[in-house]
């Protein structure tokens, strides 16, 4: 779990880039042009919106 109650892999995985993206919006907009390149693995699961704290079937 992280310090604020999420589940550590989902907060380090979805979570942590869009509060970065958020915190970097006003840099990014006086810096033209500016990209943001998202680079992720295949061999992540996909969210289950059903179980996203991995309450259940974790291994």
């Amino acid at each position: 779990m992280s310090r604020q109650g999420h589940e550590l892999r989902f907060a380090v995985n979805h979570l942590a880039p869009s509060v970065l993206m958020c915190r970097l919006l006003p840099l990014l907009a006086v810096s033209t042009p500016a990209r943001v390149v998202n680079v992720a693995s295949i061999g992540q699961a996909p969210i289950d919106f059903d179980n996203v704290m991995l309450e259940r079937e974790y291994a």
